[in-house]
């Protein structure tokens, strides 16, 4: 695919693709899992069962509104900076990948465009 560096090439950029959709599939549920385990270790810090963290939030918990103490904040806000360098990473290999399309290499790994 040619460049033109004129407006046309943004609705060129906008167009999806099975890969790059795939690509942030897999980032939102890697951040999903990381969350969800940080959020647990959260709550088991602070001296909660697993079973009222289950029956409360199921998979997701959120301990915004709750009392901790201090190293209990410090695990969650380790979890929501690992959730935002996946969402960094991911967002990258994805222009990555969109590059190389644009360039027209419409074989390009995601292994490649992850690393």
């Amino acid at each position: 695919m040619n460049l033109e560096f004129t407006f046309k090439d943004v609705f060129r950029a906008a167009r999806p693709s099975s890969k790059r959709i795939w690509v942030a599939f897999e980032g939102i549920f890697i951040a999903t899992i990381i969350y969800a385990v940080f959020s647990y270790l959260t709550f088991l810090t602070g001296g909660w069962a697993i079973k009222r963290i289950w029956q409360e939030f199921r998979f997701l918990p959120m301990p915004l509104g709750h009392h901790f103490p201090w190293y209990s904040w410090l695990i969650w806000i380790i979890g929501l900076l690992g959730v935002f360098y996946i969402y960094a990473v991911t967002t990258t290999a994805i222009a990555k990948i969109q590059f190389e399309q644009l360039r027209g290499d419409e074989f390009y790994e995601t292994r490649e465009a992850w690393r």
